[in-house]
């Protein structure tokens, strides 16, 4: 069903259902219905395959920007592992700091072995086991950043 479809059928001058037949009556309501139902399912596939376009591009995009925040947060722990093995730091900072790099090294290779799905469905799953903690992430999140942009 198209448009030209659409305009043939408000065009038609409307036939009063008590001059006509009952039956005749029944088809036309009946292919009106039709008509409506197949526009319908056409506008819900036209909106399905839209939705899964717009998904796949974000997908595509968040791989895209995975790959390299999985490289810089190697980097960073490279980094951190030169300043925990420095002889001349304190062996707390020596063990925080270290502790810190394999927390990098584990979210880059995550980032780096699963999907953005994976990930998505790993999150949410993390969410829903901890709403506590992941609440107060955010709050402490929102705290730093706000800290940090009121400077």
């Amino acid at each position: 069903m198209n448009e030209d479809d659409l305009d043939t059928i408000s065009t038609k001058p409307a036939r009063r259902t008590a001059e006509m037949p009952p039956v005749e009556a029944a088809s036309q309501v009946n292919q009106l219905v039709s008509r409506a139902g197949d526009l319908a399912s056409q506008t819900l596939e036209q909106a399905q395959r839209l939705g899964s376009s717009a998904k796949e591009r974000l997908v595509h995009e968040a791989d895209d920007k995975k790959a390299k925040v999985a490289r810089k947060l190697e980097d960073f722990a490279e980094s951190m592992d030169e300043l925990g093995t420095n002889p001349q730091a304190d062996p707390l900072q020596q063990k925080v700091v270290g502790g810190a790099a394999r927390a990098m090294r584990s979210v880059s290779r995550a980032l780096d072995e699963n999907s953005t799905e994976e990930l998505i469905a790993s999150a949410g799953r993390a969410i829903r086991q901890r709403p506590g903690l992941f609440l107060a992430g955010c709050v402490a999140l929102g705290f730093i950043g706000g800290r940090l942009l009121r400077r």
